[in-house]
């Protein structure tokens, strides 16, 4: 079958801008299920120089952004609709990231407007930040899901994983706006959201030497194998297991958790094996006692954090660790069993503490996302002791203790491998910051 034809990137954003952003804008009709006929639809000046017809809208390859339909020989289009299946609102802690996908044009307008749902539909959102794998979907927007729960917005989780909401009367004003990336030649890049327009004056050349200057600042910090896009090859010669430990208690709302042990444990890919392990308690400077409930859930006493290296330390001392192993030399990724570690717990204690972190601990595998689980496996989420009984695997040591669910993890990675299962550049999730 030969695969349909695609409309021109121009056409296509146009048509996008109309059905999203643009749709209350232009005053567009709609039918009572949120289609917009196409032939009006058409007939907007903003398709320029050339106009396409109905039928090469309708002939193109649209499924995976529009849904088509036709009535009394009528062609009618809208965005793709989707409703989350789980009725339950997230808490902000089952909301690791909370990112909007749009495109750089749209994001001139909802900067300034905010997200708006489209008729009355659902919002939705990815939970990493992800090359975009469509040239209309190429910036990213993140959200505060914390501070939009807190003030009555609900999230729901659909059975795609996608996260979904309302946000307030049908929209995420923009004061929920954390941070946007767009897509410069091929790479994320942060724009600053605060800046409602370009500056009087500012000239195509002095725009594109700023996009140069970010490219070349990206590049610097960039080191060979740390961003997804830069890794040789497909496929990695070294997979370093993270858990974290953290600060926490049972009742109070901690301003931040701080990292209390800090394990890594290698796995050589080929060999498939752990070769080396990386492992330090670590004190904590902002909430220096540990609760009683910290203690209790993860095993780590007052003494072992006491006397211990503080955050930056450990953070210099596992930069040391990789380059003395050579690790830095070859293509590797962190792997965790979830993206709490990196996506939230460094990333918060970093920012507030104000502590540089190296671009490998930015990018990881989310073994709980990757596991191929079985067809007739009722249960959709698996934490790291399901994961061990569907690798056939017993749970060596104490749950939460940081080194052991490393290496239980570990344990996990090595049983894939030695099954030839492959862990494979496109499986690497990320953060910027």
């Amino acid at each position: 079958m030969e695969p349909k034809p695609q409309l021109d990137p121009k056409t296509n954003k146009t048509l996008y801008y109309l059905l999203t952003f643009g749709r209350s804008k232009e005053s567009l009709p709609t039918t009572p299920d949120g289609f917009y006929n196409l032939d009006n639809l058409l007939q907007s000046p903003l398709f320029k120089p050339k106009k396409p017809t109905p039928n090469e809208i309708v002939a193109s390859d649209l499924a995976s952004l529009y849904e088509l339909k036709t009535e009394n020989e009528a062609h009618y289009i809208r965005i793709k609709q989707n409703s989350p299946v789980n009725n339950n609102p997230l808490s902000s802690s089952e909301i690791p990231l909370c990112i909007y996908r749009t495109n750089v044009d749209t994001w001139k307008h909802i900067k300034k407007e905010g997200i708006k749902a489209i008729s009355g539909d659902f919002i939705p959102f990815i939970t990493s930040y992800e090359t975009p794998s469509h040239a209309l979907l190429d910036t990213l927007i993140e959200i505060n899901a914390q501070k939009a729960i807190e003030d009555g917005m609900e999230f729901y989780k659909g059975e795609d994983g996608v996260i979904y909401s309302k946000g307030k009367n049908g929209e995420i004003p923009a004061e929920y706006f954390v941070k946007a990336s767009i897509t410069i030649k091929g790479k994320l890049q942060e724009v600053d959201i605060k800046e409602r327009e370009k500056k009087e004056g500012a000239s195509y050349k002095e725009q594109k030497e700023k996009e140069k200057e970010l490219e070349k600042q990206r590049q610097e910090e960039e080191i060979m194998g740390f961003a997804v896009d830069d890794i040789k090859g497909n496929h990695f010669k070294y997979i370093c297991v993270l858990d974290f430990e953290a600060q926490c208690d049972e009742n109070e709302k901690l301003k931040v958790q701080e990292i209390i042990e800090f394990p890594v444990v290698v796995i050589d890919v080929e060999q498939r094996e752990i070769v080396e392990t990386f492992h330090h308690y670590i004190k904590p400077t902002s909430y220096p006692q540990l609760f009683p409930f910290c203690t209790d859930l993860t095993g780590i006493t007052q003494d072992k954090v006491e006397n211990a290296k503080t955050l930056p330390e450990v953070l210099e001392e596992l930069g040391q660790f990789l380059e003395e192993k050579e690790i830095l030399k070859g293509s590797f990724c962190f792997m965790t069993c979830g993206d709490w570690d990196l996506a939230i717990c460094l990333r918060k204690e970093t920012q507030i503490k104000s502590l540089p972190v190296k671009s490998y601990l930015k990018r990881w595998i989310n073994i709980k996302k990757v596991y191929p689980m079985p067809p007739d496996c009722a249960e959709k989420k698996y934490g790291m002791v399901g994961l061990l009984k569907l690798s056939h695997l017993e749970l060596i040591g104490r749950h939460h203790s940081g080194i052991d669910d490393a290496m239980n993890i570990a344990r996990v990675a090595i049983y894939l491998l030695k099954k030839d299962f492959k862990f494979v550049k496109s499986m690497v999730n990320s953060v910027t910051y």
